[in-house]
Parts: structure tokens; C-alpha cells; sequence
């Protein structure tokens, strides 16, 4: 995979080891990354945080609507392939149709871009247990409502809660 692609304005996004890591996630993303960034004007942004309508169906969404549940109520959770935090997942469901890629980039010091994050699907906020969030009260509304569907490759799915999931990810933070 090329390591710096060009949006439709000239600009390049570089994707560095931690991107590269982060992108494992997503094995559909690699080969609609090019192509996605291509359509992409940045002009006076930032910061990137864009659903790109690639004109056709490119993959399936791994996002889905899930049963409700509070945060303290158990559901099924899985760490997905080079992650070390779970996500609520669905087991069995079916991934609906996508024509959206979302692209997540900023601007860095340097005034150079880096690609933080690319998957086919539409936009979901982050986790509620990510580390960068301010609060999570909207974050976590969110994934009590949706999920990933689980695949084969990730972590067998277990039981726990948002709760105990987000205290999980804070005391590893914090051990490391």
C-alpha cells in the first residue's frame, strides 16, 4: 500500500505505522483508500472527518443497529484484529450493503497530512471508551444502539458491559 495518497485538491495524506496498524481493522479499506482520498477537497480544513459516497455499493458496513442496552447491561463484546480494546459486536448478523467510505485525517504540525483512520460505512462516533474523548455521554448513547458485526479473525466474543469495558480501558491506559 502506498504510504502517502492524493486528494482531488493536490493534497497528500500520509499514512505512517501506527495508520497502518490501526487500518487491520478494516481489511476492506485497503483497496478503496486510494480512491476515496481522490475524492476528497480539503481546502481550508484541518481536520477531515468525511463520509465519501464512492458512487457505487464497495463493500459491506460492519455498523449496524443493535438492541438497545443501558450501559451497565451485558452484551457481547470482541477485540477486532489489531486492537487491544473490545467493541460491542452482533455474532451471525449481516452487514448491510455501503456505498460511504469514511476518511478521518488532520493536519499536522508540520502543516503535512496523516490518515488516522479509513473503512468503508458511514460515520460512527467514537467509541466511548477512546481515550481522546472529552466526555463519552453521546459517544456512549450511541454505541448502546449500535454495534460491529463480529467476524471470524477477531477475538471470540465474551460478556461484560459498557461500564466494565470503559473501566477496563482506563486502567490499562493507566498501567502503561
Amino acid at each position: 500500500m502506498n504510504t502517502s495518497l492524493t486528494t482531488a485538491c493536490g493534497t497528500g495524506i500520509n499514512l505512517n505505522a501506527q495508520t497502518l496498524q490501526h487500518l487491520e481493522a478494516h481489511p476492506d479499506a485497503a483497496a478503496l483508500l486510494e480512491e476515496a482520498i481522490g475524492k476528497i477537497t480539503i481546502g481550508e480544513r484541518e481536520f477531515v472527518l468525511e463520509e465519501v459516497d464512492m458512487g457505487r455499493i464497495v463493500a459491506r458496513s460492519s455498523l449496524v443497529d443493535a438492541p438497545a442496552i443501558a450501559s451497565d447491561q451485558p452484551t457481547a463484546f470482541a477485540c477486532r484484529k489489531g486492537r487491544d480494546i473490545a467493541s460491542r459486536v452482533l455474532v451471525g448478523a449481516v452487514k448491510p450493503d455501503t456505498n460511504l467510505f469514511t476518511v478521518i485525517a488532520g493536519k499536522q504540525d508540520d502543516g503535512s497530512w496523516l490518515l488516522y483512520s479509513g473503512f468503508p460505512g458511514p460515520l460512527a462516533p467514537r467509541e466511548p471508551h477512546d481515550p481522546n474523548l472529552k466526555g463519552n455521554a453521546t459517544e456512549l448513547a450511541f454505541w448502546c444502539e449500535h454495534a460491529l458485526v463480529w467476524e471470524d479473525g477477531w477475538e471470540q466474543p465474551f460478556e461484560s458491559t459498557w461500564i466494565e469495558v470503559i473501566a477496563a480501558a482506563a486502567a490499562k491506559r493507566a498501567a502503561a
